[in-house]
């Protein structure tokens, strides 16, 4: 069995699982570019071809928050520049600190 992360078209990071039948809840190691390996659970199976090749969404990790224990915030790059001065109108994120 050999399995990759995969990028999805939602966005997000799912698993490309070849020569095994995968289900929602499997634990499944996956194998990264640098040879390490990491446990990723399945929430569901979203392809499945017909030569063994499943892709599967996984449960999402955590985004570190801000070093202020906040939520973490998109910057607006358009304010990081100094070219407006309000983020909310500029790109409708709220401020991050």
């Amino acid at each position: 069995m050999s399995a990759t992360y995969t990028k999805l078209r939602t966005g997000d990071w799912g698993i490309r699982v070849q020569e095994r039948a995968v289900a929602a809840g499997d634990v499944v190691t996956v194998h990264k570019r640098d040879g390490s390996t990491q446990q990723e659970t399945v929430t569901n199976v979203l392809w499945q071809g017909a030569q063994g090749v499943v892709l599967c969404a996984i449960v999402p990790r955590e985004r570190p928050a801000n070093r202020k224990g906040g939520r973490a915030v998109p910057r607006c790059e358009f304010l990081v520049r100094g070219e407006v001065d309000d983020e909310e109108e500029a790109c409708g994120h709220e401020r991050g600190t």
